[in-house]
């Protein structure tokens, strides 16, 4: 059994304006529609604090919200053109720690495996260090956007090229000690 202070969301990312397949998550299948079978089998999934339905804010995807309503999941809507945008607000309405992504087009998904998938995000990749890698990749683009309009300005631009590249060796040679060691 796994135990952990994170919390785990499943959100299964459904939408009815598929280009290849219109509506594609509310086509029946055995009288059933697809999503419908996969939350069945998502809900055998241990482990996991929250199973969500997540749709763009259309009014096409109404179907979908009515759907998680008889079926008892949370549903999120968000935006209709930004998908990393639609995830990352999901996961921050339902305050989670780990997020998995699950299409919606997967009616026979095993939720063994998916249990294997969430041990191993959870407990393998120790997620809790994931908000330490986001503040360091939210401040690099910041550093980098902001080096790219100095040197596209021509504002010293020997002297920030200079800093920057002894900025990404410094950063080099730190991650190879630091892996090179073992964390010895």
């Amino acid at each position: 059994m796994m135990k952990t202070d994170q919390k785990v969301c499943l959100l299964v990312q459904a939408r009815m304006g598929s280009t290849r397949f219109p509506g594609k998550v509310l086509k029946e299948v055995l009288g059933k529609p697809v999503l419908a079978w996969m939350v069945e089998r998502l809900k055998k999934v241990k482990n996991v604090d929250e199973l969500a339905i997540i749709t763009s804010e259309g009014c096409d995807n109404e179907p979908i919200r009515n759907l998680c309503v008889e079926m008892n999941v949370n549903c999120y809507s968000g935006s209709e053109t930004d998908l990393l945008d639609r995830h990352f607000k999901a996961g921050q309405h339902f305050q989670a720690d780990a997020v998995i992504k699950i299409p919606s087009d997967c009616p026979l998904i095993d939720p063994d495996i998916v249990e294997k998938i969430v041990r191993a995000a959870v407990e393998g990749a120790k997620v809790g260090y994931g908000h330490i890698a986001g503040v360091i990749v939210k401040w690099s683009i910041w550093i980098f956007a902001i080096l790219a309009i100095l040197i596209q300005l021509k504002i010293a631009t020997e002297l920030i090229l200079t800093l920057f590249t002894g900025f990404v060796a410094l950063i080099a040679l730190a991650g190879g000690i630091a892996f090179g060691l073992g964390g010895k």
